[in-house]
């Protein structure tokens, strides 16, 4: 099912538009960029959670945010002042444009060490 959905992606241009952390409030452990159209990005998503749903898994309730993940809190707790120099960063200047012309499946398991990421597929067109 979601391989079907995947090759129905239509390959387009994506800019990275701002930045920020989750989760906002507490302590930030994932560092983010936002992606530009979020339509395109949105729509894929709807797409594999209808795909999901329909073989017994249940939607997601938090918020959909499309980004792209820029670092992540491993097994060493995040410095203190590293959230304030992050949120001090001068915003994106111009477009970052990326094409994304495929989707890969990952799975991410949390371990002590810290997170595993292991690709699990990746449709042909």
């Amino acid at each position: 099912m979601l391989e079907r959905e995947a090759r129905r992606l239509r390959a387009c241009e994506l800019d990275l538009s701002g930045w920020g952390v989750f989760p906002e409030k507490g302590h930030a452990n994932i560092f983010w960029a936002g992606v530009e159209p979020a339509a395109a990005v949105r729509e894929l998503f709807e797409h594999c959670e209808a795909a999901m749903e329909s073989c017994g898994f249940a939607r997601e309730t938090r918020e959909f945010d499309g980004h792209v993940t820029l670092a992540r809190e491993g097994t060493s707790p995040v410095p203190a002042d590293f959230l304030i120099h992050w949120r001090a960063l001068v915003p994106i200047e111009g477009p970052v444009r990326f094409r994304v012309d495929r989707v890969s499946l990952y799975e991410s398991r949390t371990h002590a060490s810290g997170p595993v990421y292991q690709k699990l597929g990746e449709p042909k067109n």
